[in-house]
């Protein structure tokens, strides 16, 4: 449990430092502040409390009381969190386990997509403006160069899907076929008794 407490307090400590850069008025978290969002990931092999603050997050691998709200995922299927439409078909695909108060989850969800932060002004005040936004303009050419890449490789993979889905029979012609065989199997037989009838004479 040492390992899941040292974790928790780096990542509450960059998580924090991150939230400190928000450009935004006003408290981070209104709706959800106070509350305990209990996150089971799958990646992970203990838990992890989130409990939003007006100025940031405190981050617990153990909690003494039940949570606001429990929702076990993987970390693959975060975004969903703030897509009610999207969360829900996961939910009835048991691909998300969800406990509790659903608004508290989807609020500090939604709060947290529409942080404004300024992710250059460390980088800033350790190498300067002109690299920050070079390197800004570096990380959105890539991060525009890697969505292109992934919906092309996602284009791919379903016509991909799709091509091999048409080789694949389908439960009809599967059914078909089957029946074809039992009735082949069937006139073979009869063919057969024929045959040892013919030859016993």
């Amino acid at each position: 449990m040492l390992a899941a407490n040292l974790a928790c307090e780096v990542l509450e400590h960059a998580i924090n430092t991150a939230l400190a850069q928000h450009r935004g008025q006003g408290p981070l978290f209104e709706g959800a502040s106070g509350k305990v969002i209990e996150l089971k990931l799958k990646e992970l092999t203990w838990p992890l409390f989130v409990i939003p603050r007006a100025n940031g997050v405190s981050l617990l691998s153990q909690y003494g009381d039940t949570p606001d709200v429990s929702v076990s995922l993987p970390l693959t299927q975060a975004q969903a969190l703030s897509d009610g439409n999207r969360l829900m078909e996961l939910i009835k695909q048991e691909q998300v386990a969800l406990i509790g108060d659903l608004n508290v989850l989807q609020s500090f969800a939604n709060q947290l997509k529409r942080l404004d932060i300024d992710w250059l002004a460390p980088i800033a005040a350790l190498v300067g403006d002109p690299a920050a936004h070079k390197l800004g303009g570096l990380f959105a050419e890539l991060r525009h160069k890697g969505s292109r890449f992934q919906s092309g490789a996602s284009m791919q993979l379903k016509n991909w899907l799709s091509d091999e889905a048409k080789l694949a029979p389908g439960k009809a012609e599967f059914s078909g076929f089957r029946q074809q065989v039992t009735q082949l199997e069937q006139a073979t037989a009869t063919l057969e008794q024929k045959i040892k009838q013919l030859v016993s004479r």
